[in-house]
């Protein structure tokens, strides 16, 4: 999450150039706007790798199984 945090300030401060240097305004949106997609990126991909920890970690199998089931004595 370091990253997002790195995204983040980068967007605040291209945003700012914005506002203090209206000549080049549009450049330092676009810059803005390419940090703001990677800050999305990023929690997209930190949201992706927490559902595949849950998901494999899981005890319950998709067929109704669950592996506790058979070592209690019960099927």
């Amino acid at each position: 999450m370091k990253d997002l945090v790195q995204c983040r300030k980068l967007e605040a401060k291209f945003r700012q150039l914005a506002v203090s240097d209206p000549t080049k305004r549009f450049i330092w949106l676009a810059e803005a706007e390419k940090w703001q997609h990677e800050a999305e990126a990023e929690i997209a991909s930190h949201f992706e790798a927490c559902n595949a920890v849950r998901t494999t970690g899981a005890l319950f199998h998709s067929d109704g199984y669950d592996g506790m089931a058979s070592a209690e004595g019960r099927v």
